[in-house]
């Protein structure tokens, strides 16, 4: 007989790894207004085209975000600063912090980190698929981009 008060196992496991595991690294990539032009879509001068990529319990989470009318000298790390406090959080934990910081973070890179965590969640919740759709190599991803930071 199944007991209605108790969650299904699969369910306990991915709550789990949800708040066990720890955000070990979070990378931000600005593609080469070259390399998005010729593979993905015309961008201005003015445009950037960000990528960000959260790590955590082996999986990776991914989002990107087109940014028009950016200033020529894009600071990649001052845009990456508010993602700080997400490090070394569980990945429930990051959410909280991401739908908490509304106000200080701006709508972009507030549903940038949305994004990138949903992903990331879902790779968790059903690690065997997470390999199905594991983005561009690292290597492929330097080469392409024009700025990169990692903490």
């Amino acid at each position: 007989m199944i007991n209605k008060m108790e969650p299904p196992p699969r369910l306990v496991e991915y709550v789990n790894r949800l708040t066990t595991n720890k955000i070990g690294q979070i990378e931000l990539f600005r593609y080469d207004p070259n390399f998005v032009a010729e593979t993905m879509y015309p961008i201005q001068p003015e445009e950037a085209v960000v990528l960000l990529q959260i790590t955590c319990g082996g999986a990776a989470g991914q989002a990107e975000l087109h940014l028009p009318g950016v200033h020529p000298h894009f600071d990649l790390i001052r845009f990456a600063s508010v993602y700080k406090p997400l490090k070394k959080s569980s990945v429930s934990e990051a959410i909280r912090c991401v739908n908490s910081s509304r106000d200080e973070w701006g709508i972009a890179r507030r549903r940038l980190a949305e994004a990138a965590l949903n992903d990331l969640a879902a790779k968790l919740q059903n690690p065997d698929h997470s390999g199905s759709h594991p983005g561009l190599p690292k290597s492929l991803l330097l080469d392409c981009s024009q700025s990169y930071y990692s903490f």
